[in-house]
């Protein structure tokens, strides 16, 4: 399981890449390194009904490491996502579909020719070489990064391993069409991070706050949202004026503190942060 350390002016960040499906496995966990960070920002859903399945499911076992350390440390853990809509994972398909055809096509049309050039050595003048390789090689880069956002997805399901220059192409495929179920839920997060919690944080410890960060790995882009405050204004200003379709604006204002007892029973304390009026 991949992780990233980066910071932004308000706060220092660690940004564990999870795979739902596999066990959160991170050094950070660790007493020595976990007692250093001041609050951890979890991917999850607001409601009593969603965290009372999500204590009798294998996703708690698979995140048990990380219920334990807080267990431990007392140290705030906080929730501020969204759920996707059923139009809204909808919506995140077939904005895939396009890219990841354009994408195939690009790399087999592209491969195929530099595939029949080499081995039937056609005579180029210089002009002609130069074109020819410059228009394939297009193709095979272009195609690559199109469908660069199924790759990741199949590569980390598989691997549980998310290579940085892969997160980050990752995030800039999925930036040119920001969909509600990815760039729109960072953006959100993003938001309520940077101007909620930190600065809570910030009055609190009287220093820079640093987070643990801990999201699926598709939202790698999280860490663009983060750092770049007009980008996810950006986003957000779209789907506001839209009236935010694709998600459930339930809970879209709302920062919950999830609080763990000693024997492990779980509290939900949900605040109104009047980010999106």
């Amino acid at each position: 399981m991949s992780s990233i350390d980066y910071f932004t002016e308000k706060a220092e960040y660690r940004q564990i890449y999870a795979v739902h499906t596999m066990p959160l496995d991170d050094e950070i966990f660790k007493e020595i390194y976990f007692d250093s960070m001041d609050a951890v920002v979890l991917e999850g859903y607001h409601s009593e009904e969603w965290f009372e399945k999500l204590w009798q499911s294998q996703l708690k076992k698979n995140e048990e490491v990380l219920f334990q350390v807080i267990q431990r440390t007392g140290k705030p853990i906080y929730i501020v996502d969204v759920l996707t809509t059923r139009g809204g994972r909808g919506f995140e398909q077939v904005a895939t579909i396009l890219p990841d055809f354009l994408g195939f096509y690009g790399l087999l049309n592209g491969g195929l020719k530099i595939g029949k050039q080499i081995r039937e050595e056609y005579e180029m003048t210089r002009r002609e070489f130069f074109k020819f390789w410059g228009v394939q090689t297009a193709k095979v880069a272009g195609g690559a990064y199109l469908g660069s956002h199924s790759f990741h997805q199949y590569y980390t399901m598989h691997t549980g391993d998310n290579p940085e220059w892969l997160a980050r192409v990752n995030s800039s495929r999925m930036h040119i069409i920001p969909t509600p179920q990815f760039e729109l839920r960072n953006a959100i997060t993003a938001r309520k991070i940077e101007e909620y919690i930190v600065p809570e944080l910030e009055q609190k410890l009287n220093r820079k706050p640093r987070l643990v960060l801990v999201y699926g790995a598709g939202h790698s882009g999280l860490k663009e949202d983060l750092q770049y405050p007009q980008l996810r204004d950006r986003v957000i200003e779209l789907y506001a004026g839209m009236g935010f379709p694709g998600i459930d604006r339930t809970y879209l204002d709302t920062v919950t503190n999830l609080i763990i007892s000693e024997n492990g029973e779980y509290l939900l304390r949900h605040r109104e942060a009047n980010l999106f009026k």
